[in-house]
């Protein structure tokens, strides 16, 4: 009897010991990707360099195993199956290779960018599991498009996100986190803003002198306006902005339209006008959503609209959008005879949760850099 029991308490602790050791084995397994060369008609070898980087970034996250692409395509070649779509494939292939997800789309090219398309099929039931869609700019963006769309996969291979859509990548941020890092951003502009005040000196022409009494915050263009009878909080005769600002407080000031009656001691203050800020190109570094940009823009727009001393530049936002570095000055002072001050543009650097803000603030009178601000986000 005793020998009995121990043999059925030693049976019982072998399959103790046993079932942990199975279950990690199992819950360990990595999938098995079948990834097939995208369609790409514009550039015959993008569809090659997408397949080759998706490959390697697929082994890279340490959860797949990936079909020998050499052996792929002998089997493809071997069955004719070349001419079918990526469901019907899939369906196929299953018959000959071992696999759990057959991975294929394509590139297509929209306008000044491309767009990258993915879907990956389950090999048993042939379902598309995944369709992901990410755009990038050039051959050197295809790497990051094939990042996200890596993410996007592994998500859904594994149970930790739908992988479905760069809408639910923008749900999955609190829209609280958006008005809070707006509103931040538009502070930290607030605080930059001028506040000048002082009086005619003399009218050369366009030229003309004035006398800074108050000089916060000082910028070149900053724009004032010009009181009627020579008291703040008046009737305004029109616009001056300083170009120039000396250290004994006479400086020059210009115009664009002269101001009825322009005369020596009539007083200007910047106290009431509201710095007009344009949003220029935003870009969202690793994951390249546009969704998301889009929505921040939005929202930051919406927070300038309700701030006290500086206002969206309505209408604008076709020419700041189209700035990059080569154009910036220009850009900046088309912008600047339209009655923009400020244009800021900015990167999100880092993932979906963890993105950091790179925001740069430029002068559009001068197409200078007055500030970068940095904001860690939970965006």
């Amino acid at each position: 009897m005793k020998t009995a029991t121990r043999l059925l308490v030693a049976a019982l602790v072998l399959g103790t010991v046993m079932g942990t050791l199975i279950v990690p084995a199992q819950a360990g397994k990595k999938k098995v990707v079948a990834v097939l060369p995208f369609d790409s008609h514009h550039h015959s070898t993008w569809g090659r360099n997408a397949a080759e980087y998706l490959e390697t970034l697929l082994v890279e996250k340490g959860k797949f195993r990936v079909v020998d692409r050499k052996h792929l395509s002998r089997v493809i070649k071997e069955h004719e199956l070349g001419q079918m779509g990526l469901t019907e494939m899939s369906k196929e292939l299953g018959r000959f290779i071992e696999a759990d997800y057959l991975l294929g789309g394509s590139i297509s090219a929209l306008g000044d960018s491309y767009s990258l398309n993915a879907k990956m099929i389950d090999m048993e039931t042939a379902e598309i599991v995944v369709a992901k869609s990410t755009t990038f700019k050039n051959l050197s963006k295809l790497r990051k498009a094939c990042q996200f769309v890596t993410k996007a996969l592994a998500q859904r291979a594994y149970g930790t996100g739908s992988g479905n859509s760069k809408a639910e990548l923008f749900s999955m941020s609190d829209s609280r986190q958006f008005y809070d890092a707006a509103a931040y951003l538009v502070g930290q502009m607030e605080t930059m803003t001028s506040n000048v005040a002082g009086s005619i000196d003399e009218v050369m022409g366009k030229k003309v002198m004035v006398q800074l009494e108050r000089k916060i915050n000082f910028r070149p263009g900053i724009k004032v306006q010009v009181e009627s009878d020579g008291f703040e909080g008046t009737d305004t005769i029109g616009t001056l902005y300083i170009t120039r600002m000396r250290p004994n407080g006479r400086s020059e000031a210009t115009f664009q339209e002269e101001p009825m009656g322009l005369t020596m001691g009539q007083r200007f203050s910047s106290a009431n006008y509201k710095n007009v800020v344009a949003i220029g190109p935003f870009e969202d570094v690793e994951e390249e959503n546009e969704e998301f940009i889009k929505q921040f823009r939005k929202t930051l727009g919406d927070s300038m609209g309700s701030a006290s001393v500086i206002a969206p530049a309505d209408g604008m936002d076709s020419l700041a959008g189209s700035i990059t570095p080569a154009n910036r000055r220009s850009k900046l002072k088309a912008l600047f005879n339209q009655g923009v001050d400020l244009v800021v543009t900015g990167r999100f650097i880092g993932s979906a949760g963890h993105r950091r803000l790179d925001m740069t603030v430029y002068n559009c009178y001068d197409g200078k850099k007055l500030k970068t601000i940095k904001l860690e986000t939970k965006l």
